[in-house]
């Protein structure tokens, strides 16, 4: 184990303190000043940004190697999968297709709601202002101010600016 991934896995367990856990990630490499962090949380990315009053629910899960970048001000629920890799679909042998795994970065914008459950494909851009339901799927764009939800994720209404 890395000392980056021992600084990560440490950061999230019970005994830290909620406010000292974006210290352990900064140190770590990731990019989250005053952040709160629930314990369980799971980071497989250092690049990863979250911008400052963003707060991170319990076994959340930040997945891939693209960058993932969070905005101001964003409510993550428990449970939530943000993951940005995937695989091309290879021949009927092995459809996850050896060796083509492929990642692309996931944005969030100022302001999101995300709620428990809710998985976040690779590519997907929330943009600022948005509701995602509980256990919604997000696979693109979500267009800023509105509610979405489902499988996969559709807009359901406008909300308020």
């Amino acid at each position: 184990m890395t000392l980056r991934n021992a600084l990560k896995w440490l950061a999230v367990q019970p005994i830290v303190p909620t406010g000292r856990r974006w210290r352990l990630l900064a140190a770590a490499g990731v990019d989250a000043r005053e952040v709160g962090f629930e314990s369980g949380v799971q980071i497989h990315n250092h690049n990863i940004s979250i911008g400052r009053g963003s707060y991170v629910n319990r076994d959340v899960l930040f997945e891939g190697s693209a960058p993932i970048v969070i905005g101001k001000n964003v409510a993550i629920g428990p449970r939530v999968m943000i993951v940005t890799s995937t695989h091309h679909i290879g021949p009927s042998e092995w459809r996850a297709g050896a060796g083509m795994l492929t990642s692309r970065a996931v944005i969030i914008g100022d302001g999101v709601w995300i709620g428990a459950g809710a998985i976040i494909l690779p590519g997907s851009v929330i943009e600022k202002g948005c509701v995602i339901a509980a256990g919604a799927v997000v696979a693109g764009t979500c267009a800023a101010d509105q509610l979405w939800a489902g499988v996969p994720a559709r807009a359901k209404s406008t909300l308020p600016s």
